[in-house]
């Protein structure tokens, strides 16, 4: 079941993806509004980082991938044949579950993707760096290190320098696969404070194992099981009152499922 979204950024209408003629996703229809954050949630298994990544065509790099249905940014298909899919991929930004940094200095870790465009202008880079150092709160506490290596920082500092990486090509969707999967509560906590402050500017989806992660910082929360969506709705109502049994079975560890 999912609600009716208003001012939908990106949409999906009946999406299906089939890995090696195994359905992951089944008829998926889902909306997306502006400055909202979405979780995405359910068992393990049930297809919610496969969305992530056809949302922004990263299933392209997936060998005897079939996708049905469609992915609409802005009104307009991701599939369609003039469509640009590396533009794509700058415009809906993504933080993969197991993301880690390159073996590159702090700086050329974010400013991979500006070299990787084509910029050339240093200033301009220098700039757009600190600014999205500044967005995951990591300025301060690396700006006097730019030049050392990124693995030399801790593992959410290593987070958190992965999301600036994709924030610096300044995307208007981001998408992210388990923010805080093996960090502490602490670092769980500064990591959520970063993303509600990210929504102001763009539209956040998350895959999160946490229930409680989705209730916390989410604006809508969508269940996803074996590969069908069964509900979607305002988070508040989703965990208060859910409409599915089968949500509230999920909810309540009736059936198999994440941390909660």
């Amino acid at each position: 079941m999912k609600e009716q979204q208003d001012e939908s950024i990106l949409k999906t209408s009946s999406l299906s993806v089939i890995f090696s003629k195994k359905q992951v996703l089944s008829g998926v229809d889902l909306a997306f509004a502006h400055r909202k954050i979405t979780s995405v949630i359910g068992p393990s298994g049930s297809g919610k980082s496969t969305l992530l990544r056809a949302l922004n065509r990263m299933t392209d790099f997936v060998p005897e991938v079939q996708v049905e249905g469609d992915v609409s940014f802005k009104g307009h298909s991701i599939f369609d044949d003039q469509v640009d899919a590396a533009d794509i991929r700058r415009r809906i930004g993504m933080v993969s579950q197991n993301s880690v940094v390159f073996r590159k200095s702090i700086f050329e870790n974010v400013a991979y993707g500006l070299r990787i465009k084509g910029s050339h202008d240093s200033g301009r880079i220098e700039h757009q760096v600190a600014e999205s150092l500044k967005k995951v709160h990591l300025w301060d506490a690396l700006k006097d290190r730019l030049d050392h290596d990124a693995s030399d920082i801790g593992r959410e500092q290593q987070q958190r320098l992965c999301m600036a990486r994709a924030l610096v090509l300044s995307p208007e969707v981001l998408l992210i696969d388990e923010p805080t999967g093996d960090l502490d509560s602490g670092s769980t906590n500064r990591i959520e404070v970063v993303l509600r402050e990210l929504r102001d500017e763009r539209t956040i989806v998350i895959v999160t194992h946490s229930l409680h992660q989705a209730a916390r910082i989410s604006d809508k929360t969508a269940f996803l099981h074996f590969g069908k969506l069964v509900e979607y709705r305002d988070t508040r109502r989703f965990f208060t009152n859910p409409v599915m049994k089968l949500t509230e079975d999920y909810l309540t560890g009736r059936i198999f499922g994440d941390e909660r």
